[in-house]
């Protein structure tokens, strides 16, 4: 620079004293970073370490028990339920300005892991949760993964595929009128895509890139992360602290119990091993990317500044066609079905092994299954193993909307699956005032407690007490 300046050699001097100070405040910034990454994965490997421990005692009630927080800013965290003061070996979520998410003029980035025509809960809910924001005034700004037309027929089964993203948004947007009622062109909702890949190995999609370094100028207030281990498993860039006020992740899926039905080989066939890193990873990654962590149950994985409570709900849609159904459903007979995303971890292998260990026992009742997903075909092999042994009269078909006219006649939800966090078709199934038939199970106890009487319960993976569930649903008659 002091070449080219020539004749200004004051203002090459002090350029020259800048640049050598740009390298050290360069220096500092880096350590600081270092030391602030070093300090986030040692809270998510104590805790994570902790939870494993805990998990060897079999202490499962501390993991079953919801810890309801009060805590006001500048007053210390308690205890609802004891008035004992409530630590964290992480930072816990603490009451801000920038928490107040009840604030005039806020902002939302909600970035999310799944989009429809895929009927899984990171789609739904995350669009769901926008239209609710958007409809009271708050600008939204929906992240949705796209994925190449050649992945799309594995992802969404024999649905729909699109061309590009354009077709796709028109899709939403239609479902979002004739489904949910609202009309896009209405409500301050922009839909925006981020590139992503299907990974087949864990049946699920992924950001091909860093998500951040496309964030418009209008993103930096509130960002909501549907299933944030899952986004940030692999996230590359900035930390989501630093470019918003304040992030939130809600958590959808109980990887542990998810990953665990994919039959890795190796040394992921090790489930301790397995869950030892899944824990350490998880817990890091939501410790260091969020501010608060929203478990819809006491299910799946703890984290230091996780925080337990349903935030999800269902469409108005299902409410209405439970009050009808409630006005001329009469007693016909036990009519059962299962609707789930067709991969293994999601209820289907459950179910299945549920029946071949039933013997035949189950074999008068009729079930129908719907779903579409990655392993639909093999899902129909088993079924079709069943009714040819006469050991269940399962028919598996290709996935509807659950607010379907094919659906209503059916007065029994039946969902072994323990893989959610929170299943929101068991939420969907309950407002159109189904019964349901469920495991005990933490991820459901919110139905459990709220619905007892529409619920119908037995332990995960008791045969004899599935069909005794089954047999009490269909004998109390309509709910």
């Amino acid at each position: 620079r002091a070449a080219d300046s020539g004749d200004h050699a004051g203002t090459a001097v002090k350029e020259a004293r800048d640049d050598a100070q740009e390298p050290r405040d360069d220096w500092f910034a880096s350590i600081f970073a270092a030391i602030r990454g070093a300090l986030a994965f040692l809270s998510g490997l104590l805790a994570s370490v902790f939870a494993v421990l805990g998990g060897m005692r079999g202490d499962s009630q501390q993991q079953d028990r919801p810890v309801r927080i009060v805590q006001q800013s500048g007053a210390p965290p308690v205890d609802a339920q004891s008035d004992a003061p409530v630590y964290s070996l992480g930072p816990f979520p603490g009451c801000t300005e920038a928490s107040n998410l009840r604030a005039p003029g806020r902002r939302f980035t909600i970035v999310t892991t799944a989009a429809l025509p895929w009927r899984t809960g990171p789609a739904g809910n995350a669009l769901l949760r926008g239209l609710h924001l958007a409809r009271k005034g708050c600008p939204v700004v929906l992240r949705l993964p796209w994925v190449e037309p050649q992945d799309q027929e594995m992802v969404f089964g024999h649905t729909e595929t699109f061309p590009d993203q354009q077709t796709q948004e028109r899709y939403i947007r239609q479902w979002c009128k004739q489904r949910a009622g609202v009309d896009l062109r209405k409500v301050p909702l922009q839909i925006r895509w981020y590139e992503a890949t299907y990974v087949e190995a864990v049946r699920s999609i992924f950001p091909s890139g860093d998500i951040s370094t496309d964030l418009g100028p209008d993103e930096d207030d509130v960002l909501i992360l549907e299933e944030p281990e899952h986004l940030c498993w692999y996230h590359a860039g900035r930390r989501w602290p630093e470019l918003f006020r304040h992030v939130v992740g809600v958590v959808h899926t109980n990887y542990q119990v998810y990953l665990a039905d994919l039959g890795y080989d190796g040394l992921l066939s090790n489930p301790s091993l397995r869950d030892s890193l899944l824990l350490s990873f998880t817990s890091l990654v939501c410790s260091a990317y969020c501010d608060v962590t929203v478990k819809l149950s006491p299910a799946g994985v703890s984290f230091p500044n996780d925080v337990i409570g349903n935030v999800n709900g269902v469409r108005k849609e299902f409410l209405d066609i439970g009050d009808r159904q409630a006005r001329r459903r009469e007693d016909g007979g036990a009519v059962v079905y299962f609707l789930g995303k067709a991969v293994f971890p999601k209820g289907w292998s459950e179910l299945l092994s549920l029946l071949e260990s039933a013997g035949g026992r189950c074999a008068d009742i009729s079930i129908s299954a719907y779903g579409s997903g990655p392993d639909w075909d093999k899902i129909a092999e088993r079924a079709a193993a069943l009714r040819q042994g006469e050991l269940a009269s399962i028919e598996v078909s290709q996935e509807v909307d659950h607010a379907d006219e094919c659906l209503r006649r059916y007065a029994i939800f039946a969902n072994p699956s323990t893989s959610e966090i929170l299943c929101t078709v068991t939420a969907e199934a309950i407002a159109m005032r189904k019964r349901v038939v469920l495991p005990s199970h933490p991820s459901n106890r919110f139905f459990l407690d709220s619905f007892a009487d529409r619920c119908h319960a037995f332990e995960a993976g008791d045969a004899a007490g599935f069909e005794a569930a089954l047999r009490a649903a269909a004998a109390a008659g309509p709910a």
